[in-house]
């Protein structure tokens, strides 16, 4: 009841928001209360309040520092734009995998246009970049030489240049999930669940997903863009298959441990666990397993 008059009265919907957005640790709580008033409203409105709460929610990820929001509009761009067309997506087409798809090919053309405009992204420019980020945000050279100097320095800047844009769209879809449970939740129970159980890519994605994926593994990883790339094509295959476990476990009446078991693995090995979830997701896009597990026996 209490969300239900929270979304009816807008105003008060979007100032908390704005609240949370502004507030160490729950940012993404503001993000995701936004993103259900805009699932249930629809309104222009709404897509305004989501920008002032994705600007308010930048401004606090940057150290409540204006300036480095006027350098990295790229970087606010990466993490909202797609959140943004998924939601409205969703809303209008009510097709959870088209939503998704629309959201990585945005996240997937901010990446070709950056490196179009500044080049292949380096090491040292990110190095020099994290470095002035960490100064504005109120860091002492002292602090910063003595960060610079340990040994993974370099390891963690490369993981998070080569990473950042898997990282962003793995937050987008989970705000959209919640956001989406959310919204069940208060309206209709149940509906997140079975609609999460029925995400499939269509078969031609699928197959155009594969084969991307399987020549950016042939032409290798030199090149960072190809890395940045291959991640989020392989998180957007990842989803759906994860959606059949969800599926599959439920089907057999299974205990909740097998599942339990699968995200252990993502945190533990996700380099293992991700390509097989991907398989298991172009099987079913191409044979449409759930159609065929579902099929009744006959004698």
């Amino acid at each position: 009841m209490l969300g239900k008059r929270l979304l009816e009265q807008w105003p008060l919907a979007v100032l908390m928001a704005m609240f949370l957005a502004m507030m160490p640790l729950l940012n993404w709580l503001g993000i995701v209360l936004i993103v259900l008033l805009v699932l249930r409203r629809g309104t222009w409105f709404s897509v305004v309040a989501y920008v002032l709460v994705a600007v308010t929610c930048y401004w606090a990820f940057s150290g409540y520092n204006f300036v480095l929001l006027q350098q990295d509009l790229a970087g606010f761009l990466a993490m909202f734009l797609p959140l943004l067309l998924m939601v409205l997506a969703l809303r209008t087409m009510r097709a959870l995998n088209l939503s998704l798809a629309l959201g990585f090919a945005c996240l997937v053309v901010i990446i070709l246009l950056q490196t179009l405009v500044h080049g292949q992204p380096s090491l040292q420019a990110w190095i020099e970049v994290f470095n002035c980020r960490l100064q504005l945000m109120g860091m002492t050279q002292e602090q910063l030489l003595a960060m610079t100097a340990a040994q993974n320095f370099e390891q963690a800047i490369r993981g998070l240049m080569l990473g950042w844009p898997f990282a962003f769209m793995l937050m987008q879809v989970g705000i959209l999930f919640m956001a989406r449970w959310w919204q069940a939740a208060l309206y209709n129970r149940g509906g997140f669940q079975a609609e999460f159980h029925q995400l499939r890519l269509h078969k031609p994605l699928a197959l155009v997903l594969a084969f991307v994926l399987i020549l950016l593994g042939v032409i290798g990883t030199q090149s960072p863009v190809i890395v940045q790339l291959a991640g989020v094509g392989l998180l957007l295959l990842a989803i759906p298959g994860l959606a059949f476990v969800h599926w599959y476990v439920k089907f057999k009446q299974l205990s909740r441990v097998w599942l339990l078991a699968v995200y252990a693995l993502l945190l533990i090995s996700s380099f293992a666990a991700m390509p097989l979830l991907a398989m298991i997701a172009m099987l079913d896009s191409g044979l449409n397993l759930r159609l065929r597990l579902n099929k009744p026996k006959v004698k």
